[in-house]
């Protein structure tokens, strides 16, 4: 599957900017957004992205639990999720690695991002039972 458009969620300013110019470069869209509840408004409009770029640790909602909703949501299930995080540790840490497709753990260089887009663009997700 060919990644054109990503979901950003983090509540850092420069990390949203950052990341969607990084992505710009790679002719990949972006949708950013600082808060889970800006996260989840965006999916529910239906304007469902390619992959999602989620921080753990958000204001409000949870990284965890906008991970959570994408993967019980049926709509959404099948999106590949990236784990944003600058605190690669602990339970929180283990249930998103169960829940997303991969990590990305700041600061990360534009190669690694690139490369972990690239990866789950290869992920077929499989069809929850």
């Amino acid at each position: 599957m060919k990644i054109s458009r990503v979901l950003v969620i983090d509540d850092d300013t420069v990390v949203r900017r950052t990341v969607a110019r990084l992505l710009r470069d790679q002719k990949i869209e972006t949708d950013l957004v600082a808060t889970g509840e800006e996260a989840i408004e965006r999916l529910q409009s239906g304007d469902v992205p390619d992959a999602v770029l989620c921080d753990l640790y958000l204001p409000g909602i949870s990284g965890l639990e906008v991970i959570e909703a994408i993967r019980s949501t049926e709509a959404w299930q099948d999106v590949p999720v990236v784990v944003l995080t600058g605190r690669a540790r602990g339970d929180m840490m283990v249930r998103a690695e169960a829940l997303g497709d991969c990590c990305l753990t700041k600061p990360f260089s534009s190669v690694d991002l690139v490369d972990t887009i690239e990866r789950v663009s290869q992920i077929e997700r499989r069809k929850a039972s």
